[in-house]
């Protein structure tokens, strides 16, 4: 499918980034007087598109997208795919096809409307990207995994393994598929696993299957919030999933979070958790941790923590 330089004017898109081979790796680099979207984090729709002719006046629409952390995360997690997901090998051949002939792929993003329903205010992104897809049937877009609704076809999803557990004990157990219906906005933890390797795959089963026993013994909800602060160096302004109890209004009560899950794993911030220091235990000590600005902290030390959680945090009573 085709689409013009006025109907993605229209529609608000703007250029901010293009794919190159960088040695045999593809990755994404800010284009010359690249849009403020590039750097924004507010969600957004994208399309990745190559001009058809010699002044970008009309484009082949390769492929539509949805990045509820601004277009910048979502590059660095598809970078990620490119290496450990089948999906994203097969986008990256593709683009390396695409750029093989000679012709840019460029990434063009719009910051999605936000509407008001059943009282709360939303970005509606997945609503857009399903509107994109309907209006232009971009040419590599495949089956999208759709919030508590439908489930990724198993060939498509990448296996990470949910391990037994109980709350405060070490995580053993058989690997299986984890059961996405249990996130809440799942096509962002998705868009994360997605990224990230097998070893974190595993951890990040093990974490999810301790926070949902949290949950469950005290009430709680878990939702993810977009762009905290004060945390340990290098999880600010990161989705985290966070466990808590929720207000009528959709906030955090006071003093009501128990687990925050960042959804960041990379060479310099590894996947990890952030705990209140309310619940720190005694048997912690200060080279095992790393503390936020505001009573929290994250063990240094993941696997540790998972080997057992009790170590690091002593619950209250349920």
């Amino acid at each position: 499918m085709t689409i013009s330089l006025k109907e993605l004017e229209d529609l608000n898109f703007h250029p901010t980034h293009e794919w190159v081979d960088n040695g045999g790796t593809i990755k994404s680099r800010t284009v010359p007087g690249h849009h403020a979207n590039a750097r924004s984090s507010s969600p957004m729709v994208y399309m990745w598109l190559t001009p058809l002719d010699r002044n970008h006046e009309t484009f082949r629409l390769l492929y539509v997208g949805k990045a509820g952390a601004g277009i910048s995360r979502r590059n660095v997690q598809h970078e990620g795919g490119f290496k450990n997901s089948d999906t994203g090998r097969k986008n990256q051949e593709l683009i390396r096809q695409v750029l093989s002939t000679g012709t840019p792929v460029l990434i063009y993003s719009r910051i999605s409307d936000r509407l008001s329903i059943l009282g709360q205010v939303i970005p509606v992104y997945s609503a857009e990207e399903e509107a994109l897809c309907e209006r232009f049937s971009p040419e590599w877009n495949r089956a999208q995994f759709a919030v508590g609704a439908k489930e990724r076809p198993k060939s498509n999803r990448p296996p990470i393994s949910s391990e037994g557990t109980t709350a405060m004990t070490p995580m053993t157990g058989h690997l299986s598929d984890f059961d996405f219906s249990r996130l809440a906005r799942a096509d962002e933890i998705y868009s994360f696993i997605e990224a990230i390797g097998q070893k974190d795959r595993d951890q990040l089963a093990r974490l999810l299957n301790w926070a949902f026993d949290i949950q469950q013994q005290y009430r709680l909800e878990q939702k993810v919030v977009l762009g905290f602060t004060n945390h340990p160096r290098g999880y600010n302004g990161i989705p985290m999933l966070v466990f808590a109890q929720y207000g009528n209004a959709g906030m955090a009560k006071p003093h009501s979070w128990m687990v925050r899950i960042p959804l960041r794993s990379d060479d310099k911030y590894p996947l990890t958790v952030v705990l209140p220091k309310r619940l720190i235990s005694h048997h912690v000590n200060q080279d095992q941790i790393a503390e936020g600005q505001d009573s929290n902290f994250r063990p240094l030390d993941l696997a540790d923590f998972l080997s057992d959680p009790s170590k690091y945090v002593q619950l209250p009573a349920a």
